[in-house]
């Protein structure tokens, strides 16, 4: 007869069981009802075993749904909610916002140069650090993360330049270092490499999928960087103020974006390929990297960020290819050292101040198209002698051509129909009397005009 399986709770009942042939194995209970001889039957023993046997291999209580189901991306969620906001508050320590359910640290505030980020403030939990609570610290050299912090914002540590011991509890499920470099848990996001980390060159791993905005910014003994081809979202300022940063190797080809401040104030710069799929720079992408001695423009470029290129010293010449179809305000502006410029061919409006303080320019080309010179655009091209303007341009800003010493004259077309303040000044606009570069116009134009309206020399014809 087949065995009949029961349950431990049941076999409890001794009485159920009376008169019953019993089996154990490994924990497994069988049993025979009533009347079932098993010296009778040999073989049907044999037989219970065996059935006994495949039964108790299945028998296992399966463990719970709670204990082998992966954390949902729900639950995770819920548990990094911290509910609504109570307020703005601060200690002697810090300045933080509290809420429901935790608190996050906004600013640190003493000047302890080893600091333990606390686990709770007046009982609450501390659960993140916001943006910019260690930054900018230059006493701070250590930094030590409990395992209740669950969110820590981009730029949290950026520019402290001291900061040598980034560290996180082993218990903290959300994050990690390693060699005072933070990452994410699963090192897809690298969000800072400490400010006086000792490291001179690094390799970011192959995991990591997003440099966090202003990762490594203010690393003052960094040199060499190589970024591979899994990066594929760059923040803000991600080297900015990298001051020793010397090289950096792009691997990814097929990035198409170099963010603002990217290297903005790396002064120690001086080679870097731009990768040939790049069709943005943003603005102040390359300001102040004075050391970059030259740079080539990618043909899938098409935007120019606002000082993307300001105060390059050593930039001896640029060309910006036909494909840019937007550039901001002052992208070359104080690049001492540059001697020539070339434009797009479709360009209409030059930007406020593109060249301003390029001393040193003294071979450049305006497009045929052009119709507006911006402000400043030539402010203080001290060695720029001549400067076609094409008849297509109808606007010039206010002292575009101030400070042009090197100009003898400048012929303005009957086009323009519209010249700013001191275009054509020298020299302080206080002086008397004024010094002026001479103007050539056509008689009756509005040059002609602005010329005797604004006292300054000119001849028509």
């Amino acid at each position: 007869m087949t065995p009949i399986r029961t349950s431990k709770l049941f076999l409890q009942n001794k009485a159920a069981l009376d008169g019953s042939c019993l089996l154990r194995y490994n924990g497994c209970v069988q049993f025979y009802p009533q009347g079932v001889s098993m010296k009778k039957n040999k073989a049907t023993l044999l037989l219970a075993l065996l059935a006994a046997l495949l039964l108790c291999a299945c028998a296992k209580e399966p463990s719970s749904p709670e204990d082998t189901a992966p954390q949902s991306e729900e639950a995770t969620t819920n548990e990094r909610d911290l509910g609504a906001l109570l307020g703005e508050e601060k200690n002697e320590s810090y300045r933080y916002r509290k809420y429901e359910r935790g608190i996050v640290l906004t600013r640190y505030l003493a000047e302890e140069t080893a600091v333990v980020v606390p686990a709770k403030i007046d009982g609450v939990a501390v659960r993140g650090i916001g943006e910019n609570t260690f930054s900018r610290q230059n006493f701070l050299i250590s930094v030590s993360i409990p395992d209740s912090i669950f969110e820590i914002a981009q730029g949290a540590f950026a520019e402290s330049p001291k900061l040598t011991v980034l560290t996180v509890s082993e218990n903290n499920r959300w994050y990690v270092s390693i060699d005072n470099v933070l990452y994410d848990a699963e090192k897809t996001t690298l969000l800072a490499f400490a400010g006086g980390n000792a490291l001179s060159e690094f390799t970011v791993p192959n995991t990591v999928t997003l440099l966090g905005r202003q990762a490594f910014a203010g690393a003052v003994n960094l040199r060499r960087v190589t970024l591979g081809a899994t990066i594929k979202d760059y923040g803000t300022g991600t080297f900015s103020s990298c001051s020793a940063l010397e090289s950096v190797i792009l691997e990814d080809e097929t990035l198409r974006v170099i963010p603002e401040d990217f290297f903005n104030g790396c002064i120690s710069l001086h080679d870097f390929s731009m990768p040939p799929a790049v069709e943005r720079i943003g603005a102040r992408a390359f300001q102040l990297c004075s050391a970059l001695e030259s740079i080539t423009l990618p043909r899938t470029l098409t935007e120019l960020g606002d000082n993307a290129f300001g105060k390059c010293q050593k930039l001896k010449e640029i060309a910006v290819p036909d494909s840019v179809k937007t550039m901001g305000e002052s992208v070359f502006t104080g690049c001492d050292h540059m001697q020539s410029a070339s434009l797009p061919k479709s360009m209409t409006v030059l930007p406020a101040d593109t060249f301003s303080f390029c001393y040193a320019l003294h071979s450049i080309s305006l497009p045929e198209q052009l119709t507006e010179i911006g402000a400043n655009a030539f402010y203080h091209c001290m060695a720029l002698r001549s400067l076609p303007i094409p008849t297509t341009v109808v606007k010039i800003g206010a002292e575009a051509f101030k400070d042009c010493y090197g100009f003898g004259s400048i012929y303005i077309p009957a086009t323009v129909k519209s010249i700013g303040k001191d275009v054509f000044l020298l020299g302080n606009p206080n002086a008397k009397p004024r010094k002026y570069t001479t103007v050539r116009c056509a008689k009756g134009s509005a040059a002609m005009e602005y010329c005797i309206e604004n006292e300054v020399p000119y001849t028509a014809s």
